[in-house]
């Protein structure tokens, strides 16, 4: 899942290049380049690397997550896989010499959405799926790019909603609607709980990336998602302490199927795919990168029956075509026409939604997962 990157408003023009059609970021020498595609355009093969590196390794964590927490906990499972993650990618950040925060408003901004997205939003996907089925948690996941316009649009100087955005978020919503409507009319309060769980996933991890988008950050990507992915990870670690879940969990009891879906997420989920998106987000276009969003959740349906066996009924199919209509509508819209190159405010960069995605915004970028 993805959006296109927007220049923060406080971004001061120095040149104005004439009109392009689409812009995509590029990082320089402390500025942000907004141009239409890269100058160079990248091989082929890596693009399409990329792509099924986001498409895949993003769409398979919901099969991970829904594997691996039949036996771990939801908070030591998501809190143990981003404090791993989240320190290998700060070393690397270190090696490199990535810049790190430079003031205390950075760093409270990083860690404030580090734990909105990973310890609120990714907890809650987790626990959500010890009683929904990975494909329904994908499929309301996928609905973020519709959270984020609107929260955009509330915003002091937000982007306001076209007739098109009110289409797709009303589209949307009876897309979710459908796909619901099983779990919340069979009386189950575990299937009520876990869809109610998800959809506050969303709205938590769209808030987080509003925050971001509008708040100072730290100048790298890479040290904005190590940072948040070691806050998010030691506060759901902390969770799990407060709510006694160390006592009642036994490694010895902890099935390879589970080990390997921690590894998955861990390695595949939070660091291989996160690196090919960002590279993908300098590299093309953002409406290919945005692609993820309707693909993700296509993935994650067809390997929980492939995989687990989950149903696929009439409703699972029908929702499913009307939210990713919406999401379609969403990610393909064109944005207000920018084209300068703007000097990088302290803290800026660009932005990516979903699971894993382990961005500000991200993948749509799992993402929430």
């Amino acid at each position: 899942m993805g959006c296109t990157p927007a220049m923060p408003r406080h971004a001061s023009p120095i040149q104005k290049p004439p009109a392009v059609p689409q812009a995509a970021p590029l990082e320089q020498d402390g500025q942000v380049l907004l141009v239409s595609g890269a100058s160079k355009q990248p091989p082929l093969w890596k693009v399409a690397s990329a792509l099924a590196a986001v498409y895949f390794a993003w769409g398979a964590t919901y099969l991970a997550i829904r594997v691996a927490v039949h036996t771990f906990p939801p908070t030591i499972l998501a809190g143990t896989r981003f404090t791993v993650a989240g320190t290998i990618l700060l070393m690397f950040c270190l090696v490199r010499g990535k810049p790190m925060p430079a003031n205390r408003t950075q760093w409270r901004n990083v860690i404030v959405v580090g734990l909105m997205l990973f310890l609120g939003a990714n907890g809650a996907v987790c626990w959500a799926e010890q009683y929904i089925s990975s494909g329904l948690t994908a499929l309301i996941i996928s609905t973020i790019p519709i959270w984020i316009l609107s929260m955009e649009a509330l915003m002091p100087r937000g982007e306001r909603l076209s007739r098109r955005d009110m289409a797709s978020f009303a589209i949307g919503l009876a897309g979710v609607a459908i796909l619901v409507s099983p779990q919340l009319l069979d009386g189950s309060a575990t299937s009520t709980s876990g869809v109610l769980a998800v959809i506050f996933a969303t709205a938590v991890w769209a808030a987080g990336s509003t925050i971001a988008r509008h708040g100072q950050m730290a100048p790298s990507i890479w040290t904005t998602a190590s940072i948040e992915m070691l806050a998010g990870g030691l506060g759901l670690l902390l969770t799990a302490a407060l709510r006694n879940d160390w006592q009642q969990f036994s490694l010895a009891r902890v099935p390879w199927q589970a080990w390997a879906g921690w590894a998955y997420l861990v390695v595949f989920g939070s660091l291989v795919a996160f690196s090919a998106y960002s590279w993908l987000l300098a590299s093309v276009r953002a409406s290919l990168t945005g692609t993820s969003a309707y693909v993700n959740p296509v993935v994650a349906v067809t390997l929980g029956v492939l995989v687990l066996d989950e149903p696929v009924s009439p409703t699972l199919v029908t929702g499913s075509l009307i939210t990713l209509v919406a999401v379609v509508m969403i990610v393909t819209r064109k944005a207000p026409a920018v084209a300068r190159i703007a000097t990088k405010p302290p803290g800026h960069q660009p932005e990516s939604i979903g699971e894993g995605s382990v961005t500000a915004a991200c993948p749509s970028n799992s993402n929430c997962d």
